[in-house]
């Protein structure tokens, strides 16, 4: 069995031994610098994407063809709405089954309901 929490150098091969994986120096610095640096640009990123996003949402609208979806209002292509108000996308089928099955337990009840109101009424008239 594999001991994962061990930590071993090996001088001869110069690799480190973590969580049972064997890495080199130059892995290690690799990792470390990807590591470091999408730690540090990470919030510039989100700051400019963000001020790139607010500037979109925040422009006029005209009549160009090259207009942002996201001002627009557009729907995404394959997400148009059929004639009951629903979305056409991933899970459509799978929620019209859903609300034929929840209408039919709900027709079944209501049919059960009135069936036991008739019971009812008979004996409360003999």
């Amino acid at each position: 069995m594999v001991d994962h929490f061990s930590f071993g150098f090996d001088a001869d091969a110069r690799t480190v031994t973590l969580l049972g994986r064997e890495y080199s120096l130059a892995t290690l610095i690799r990792t470390t610098i990807f590591l470091c640096g999408y730690l540090l640009l990470r919030p510039f990123l989100l700051k400019l994407s963000g001020k790139f996003q607010a500037s979109d949402h925040a422009r006029d609208v005209g009549d160009d063809d090259n207009e942002s979806p996201a001002a627009i209002g557009k729907v995404a292509r394959g997400a148009e709405e059929d004639s009951d108000g629903e979305d056409q996308g991933w899970g459509a089928k799978a929620r019209r089954r859903a609300r034929a099955e929840r209408q039919r337990i709900m027709e079944e009840d209501r049919k059960a309901d009135e069936h036991e109101d008739k019971e009812l009424e008979a004996l409360l008239e003999d």
